[in-house]
C-alpha cells in the first residue's frame, strides 16, 4: 500500500496521474466467516491509501475495490477487465518482488484465454524498489532495504 501512494505521487508529480487505482486484495479464508460480507482486504488498503496520499482533489483517482478474487490470477484478469471497462489501456501491478514473474506468467496465461487484453501495456513494480524513493533520506531503511 506504501509503495501504491509512493507510485501514485511520482506519476502525479510527473503530470501522468493514475484515473483509477484498484485494490485487488480479496476475502482469504481468514475472514470468510467474518459476518461483514464487505469486509476484504482491499476494503482495508484502500481506505488507508486515501487517509496517506497526499495529492490534490483534482488529481485523485477513481478507487476501486475487488473483493471477490481469491489469488493472484483473480487479481490480474478482473483489474484487466475492469480496466478495459473504463476504456483504459495500461496496468501497473504493485506487488513484491518475488511475485513479479509470477504475475507475468499469469498474464501471458490470460491472454491466451483472452486475446481481448493483447494490446494492454501491463508493468509491474516491486514495491521494495519503490519504497526506495519514498524512504530514500532514511538511512536506517535503505540499510535494510540494500539487505534485502
Amino acid at each position: 500500500m506504501l509503495a501504491a501512494i509512493q507510485l501514485l505521487e511520482e506519476l502525479t508529480k510527473n503530470g501522468n496521474p493514475p484515473q483509477l487505482v484498484i485494490f485487488a486484495a480479496g476475502r482469504p479464508p481468514y475472514l470468510v466467516d467474518d459476518p461483514d460480507p464487505t469486509l476484504s482486504e482491499g476494503t482495508i488498503l484502500a481506505a488507508k491509501f486515501v487517509r496517506s496520499i497526499k495529492i490534490d482533489e483534482a488529481n485523485m483517482p477513481e478507487i476501486a475495490i475487488q473483493s471477490g478474487n481469491k489469488n493472484t490470477r483473480d487479481d490480474l484478469e478482473q483489474s484487466l477487465r475492469l480496466a478495459t471497462e473504463k476504456g483504459l489501456k495500461r496496468l501497473a501491478v504493485v506487488t513484491v518482488s518475488v511475485h513479479i514473474e509470477r504475475v507475468r506468467e499469469f498474464f501471458n496465461l490470460i491472454l491466451k484465454e483472452n486475446p481481448q487484453f493483447e494490446n494492454f501495456d501491463v508493468s509491474v513494480f516491486a514495491s521494495e524498489k519503490v519504497l526506495l524513493n519514498r524512504y530514500r533520506s532514511v538511512p536506517l531503511y535503505k540499510k535494510i532495504l540494500a539487505r534485502v
